[in-house]
């Protein structure tokens, strides 16, 4: 029964953020954060990218923070802003401060950089990328899915249904960034309709900007 359980978890679900949902949720960013791969390996600090990428989002705009789960538990999220100049504002103001409290800067002497010390780098010089385009593009999304929820359909209909929420909203255009490697990503966007904005070289990494119109 058990084995069965793994192989068939049961049909997904999306539902609201609930109390509790976090640290699954950062799980799940750092199960996805090398380009689509498990990045578990990869840093020491097991909370520096859900403390970059997930936890601001659910403090900022909760309702727009939809967890994904199945039988076996939560296994994706899907997370939003409508106004993306608000929330950077905010998340250098409030966020930052917070996520830098019992960090430190790395060592400047030290060689190589692991990728701990590039990120913690970059959360003490942090700078957000404010290009001309992100006037008409102004909400942005993050979303992450498990592998075994993938390719069955479920990020194309949640993206549509988180899309249509912030044309609801009032948003004209949405963003995402995301690395160049994740070419299974990059396919899924470009299905959805989103197409290239920019190739920006950031402080800690390479990011391609997508963009789509919520008009058309």
């Amino acid at each position: 029964m058990g084995n069965a359980g793994k192989l068939n978890p049961g049909p997904c679900r999306r539902r609201l953020l609930l109390p509790g949902d976090e640290m699954a949720l950062y799980d799940i960013c750092l199960q996805t954060g090398d380009a689509g791969k498990d990045a578990t390996g990869l840093y020491e600090d097991k909370n520096l990218l859900g403390d970059l990428y997930v936890g601001p989002y659910l403090h900022y705009q909760p309702e727009l923070a939809w967890v994904i789960e199945d039988d076996l538990g939560i296994c994706g999220y899907l997370l939003g802003v409508t106004n993306t100049l608000n929330f950077q504002s905010w998340f250098l103001d409030k966020w930052l401060p917070r996520i830098q409290k019992g960090r430190c800067f790395p060592d400047h002497h030290k060689q190589p950089w692991t990728l701990d010390d590039a990120l913690l780098a970059s959360l003490f010089e942090f700078e957000f990328d404010r290009p001309r385009w992100l006037s008409k593009y102004s909400a942005h999304i993050h979303i992450e899915l498990l592998p075994r929820i993938q390719r069955k359909g479920y990020g194309s209909r949640w993206t549509l249904e988180l899309l249509h929420a912030l044309r609801e909203q009032g948003c004209s255009g949405v963003h995402l960034g995301m690395h160049p490697d994740n070419r299974e990503a990059l396919r899924f966007y470009h299905k959805m309709g989103f197409h290239l904005l920019e190739r920006a070289e950031l402080a800690w990494e390479e990011t391609l900007y997508l963009g789509k119109d919520l008009m058309k």
